[in-house]
């Protein structure tokens, strides 16, 4: 009705030319304010579906038995707000093909042991099968019927997976782990098995990400003691036996005080202060592969605690990893941890405040029940809302806001006008932007007047490129030919009595003035300090073995294509630099191939690039002299214009971030790229293009910013659509930003 009313109000406006926006919005909002005051003033009758944000959860779960699945289903709605039937605290026992168990499952125990029998058999023929704690796994018809379970009672999938695991934990010598074998990641107290059982009677495991750095960490260690902790775990658990012949069922019959311990244990993940730094994709492979393969269904519930926004695009990837076990992962808040899971006082230490306590905004974990004694016991009360929430309350409220609404809409209109007409009225003043190419073609098919087109197509090209970064290795300024003599003699005399010092590329360093002199430059003419960096760079180029590395060291990399020097120059002639984020993926790279392949394209980069002679006159010395404030425009132009096409010292580095995601989130090879970059191959990067970055890019480059230091400053976020017009001729650009 609101809708039709302010579609009347628009034909009105129309035909009498006066402006009735504000009184369309307003009885949008109208309408609109009294369906909600109704439809909240049912809800609080306990006859509708939604659930407001003070419902308690044993009153939701009672409105979802009132309403029914079927209902829900047939309406399909989706979010926070809707109650699901399927909630719990997770199950206990390891059910078929992963389906939770709150008793252990029942079956034919006929059909049972002849599974049992058949997957006996071809286990004995696997010659070398390793044992299972010390006995043959042919022996413990509890571990076989767990395998079985978890592959629906499949003979050849359990076998297989069976010995899969059998062999695992021989080689990754599972049962002589110890904290002595990862000291470092123990004394972190990033992960523990909490010494206290949940209210279910399940070991707890606790991981604290923010203790975990994937700088420091390392990555054998940090496996080993994640191995070590599900064992431990694993140690506190029962497993159902096969279902008697007796008893017909598993589950009839007197069954064992051990035996009914529960199978599957409790996972917390406190993901408080989540940041690029615990985004460790090897860690999370290692551990969805392990629990998938040689821990099946021994997790109940996982619960991601506090999770923030940011972890959003790393649990998108992460997901679907998990496969079916996605669906065990819950996104929780401290306060539903300690009252929900535990007895009071029992919960994790970092549990026992609300500190950070944030549920991530979008989670797609299934929520929790708030205990099983709350839930049984609301289960039989209405679901009505607390007295003070009347219907006339909520209508008077829901009114107010459509006030404020209508007020926010106008207010927004009258803003909107104000910012429209004085953007038209800045378009109106500003220049029209200077193209950044030229072309020569045009100015000599003038016949007159070719000379003072060229002078001043010379000037524009000069004018436009003059912010796209520079070519050479800045010095400061004034430095005459002498004094730089000076300083490369002091820098030979201090190289000269090192013992053993490295060759740079076949030759003594003393006898390259070039190499002397740039390292000084980069060093502010610090004669000690471009010595100790230029000792550390000939010892890495020694020790990485730089120059005979070569592609087929790294030939998986190079198909990826996902770094490559260009063909073309760009506008100042320098090489570029070309690096694709997306043919880059951060579970599927070798660590030293990539590292390889990064320090073999920075030597293709400077065999392209010229290393500046200190004997030689340059630019500076006739500017500092003097004689080039005295020279006329047109002179000035001719050597501005040489200078520009001069070889270059410096290179364009262009990074493609398109479809960028936590799995190109690489920060141990970022580490090593500025580690290379600021030691190794100073100042030979003029400018860094960003290209396309998304907005989750934010994140990681706020953790990557600090590595760079000054280099930083060096960095342009830019389109792909800036990159061919600024930095290329037509058509010259790279291919992957011609097409955009």
């Amino acid at each position: 009705s609101g809708s039709f009313t302010a579609v009347a109000v628009r034909l009105g406006m129309a035909f009498s030319g006066h402006d009735f926006a504000p009184v369309a919005a307003a009885v949008r909002v109208l309408f609109g304010t009294m369906f909600v005051a109704f439809a909240v003033a049912v809800i609080g009758r306990g006859e509708g579906f939604l659930v407001p944000p003070w419902y308690g959860r044993g009153a939701a779960y009672a409105s979802v038995q009132q309403v029914g699945a079927r209902r829900l289903r047939q309406l399909g709605i989706q979010g926070s707000s809707v109650v699901r039937a399927a909630a719990g605290l997770g199950s206990k026992y390891i059910g078929f093909g992963g389906i939770p168990q709150e008793e252990p499952p029942r079956v034919n125990a006929a059909n049972a042991w002849r599974a049992i029998e058949q997957l006996r058999g071809k286990l004995a023929c696997i010659q070398g099968l390793p044992r299972w704690q010390g006995k043959l796994a042919t022996e413990d018809d509890r571990l076989l019927w767990w395998f079985l379970r978890d592959r629906k009672l499949n003979v050849e999938e359990a076998a297989e997976k069976l010995e899969c695991c059998l062999r695992w934990r021989q080689e990754f010598r599972v049962e002589r782990l110890g904290p002595e074998l990862f000291v470092k990641e123990m004394r972190t107290k990033k992960g523990y098995v909490h010494q206290h059982l949940d209210v279910e009677g399940r070991p707890v495991l606790v991981a604290i990400a923010k203790r975990h750095n994937i700088f420091e960490r390392r990555l054998e260690e940090s496996c080993r003691m994640c191995a070590w902790m599900l064992e431990t775990a694993s140690e506190r658990l029962g497993m159902v036996p096969p279902p008697s012949i007796d008893s017909g069922t598993t589950g009839s019959g007197k069954v064992q005080i051990e035996e009914r311990r529960p199978e599957q244990a409790l996972g917390i993940f406190d993901l408080r202060d989540f940041s690029p730094l615990q985004a460790d994709l090897p860690i999370a492979s290692f551990l969805i592969e392990v629990l998938y393969k040689y821990y099946p269904g021994r997790t109940g519930r996982v619960l991601l605690v506090g999770a923030p926004d940011i972890f959003a695009s790393f649990w998108a990837n992460i997901r679907p990893l998990l496969g079916r076990y996605s669906s065990l992962a819950d996104f929780v808040t401290v306060e539903e941890v300690r009252n929900q899971y535990f007895a009071p006082g029992l919960a994790p230490p970092e549990f026992l405040d609300d500190a950070g306590g944030k549920v991530m905004r979008g989670g797609r974990g299934r929520r929790a029940a708030s205990s099983v004694v709350s839930s049984r016991t609301t289960l039989s009360k209405s679901a009505t809302l607390p007295p003070f929430f009347s219907a006339g309350t909520l209508f008077v409220g829901a009114t107010a806001l459509g006030v404020a609404m209508a007020g926010s809409h106008l207010l927004a209109l009258q803003w909107g006008r104000r910012a429209q007409r004085r953007s038209m009225h800045c378009a109106a003043l500003s220049p029209v932007r200077t193209e950044l190419r030229t072309y020569s073609n045009s100015s000599s098919s003038r016949g007159g007047d070719s000379s003072h087109r060229s002078k001043s197509n010379g000037k524009t090209r000069i004018a436009s490129v003059a912010d796209l970064g520079s070519k050479r290795i800045c010095e400061p300024h004034g430095l005459g030919k002498a004094a730089r003599v000076q300083r490369v003699v002091e820098l030979q005399r201090r190289l000269q009595w090192e013992a053993d010092l490295p060759l740079w590329r076949g030759r003594p360093v003393v006898e390259d003035a070039g190499l002397l002199w740039w390292f000084l430059r980069d060093r502010q003419l610090n004669v000690g300090e471009a010595a100790e960096k230029l000792r550390h760079c000939l010892a890495w180029r020694r020790e990485f073995r730089v120059e005979r590395l070569g592609p087929e060291l790294f030939a998986r990399e190079v198909r990826a294509r996902k770094t490559y020097v260009h063909n073309h120059r760009d506008l100042l002639g320098r090489p570029v630099l070309v690096v694709v984020a997306e043919r880059h993926n951060v579970m599927e790279r070798r660590l030293l191939e990539s590292q390889q392949m990064c320090a073999w394209c920075m030597e293709d980069l400077m065999a392209r690039l010229v290393t500046e002679d200190p004997m030689q006159q340059q630019p500076e010395d006739i500017s500092g002299s003097g004689v080039r404030d005295h020279m006329d425009g047109g002179v000035r132009d001719r050597m501005d214009e040489m200078d520009m096409d001069a070889p270059a010292e410096q290179a364009l580095a262009i990074c493609d971030l398109k479809n960028f995601s936590p799995l190109q989130a690489d920060l141990e090879f970022m580490r090593f790229l500025t580690d290379v970059l600021y030691r190794f191959y100073p100042r030979r990067l003029a400018r860094i293009l960003l290209v396309d970055a998304p907005d989750i890019f934010a994140d990681f480059w706020a953790t990557v910013r600090p590595l760079l230091r000054s280099y930083a400053n060096l960095v342009n976020f830019v389109q792909a659509e800036e990159v061919c017009r600024r930095y290329f001729e037509p058509g010259l650009a790279p291919v992957e930003f011609n097409n955009r």
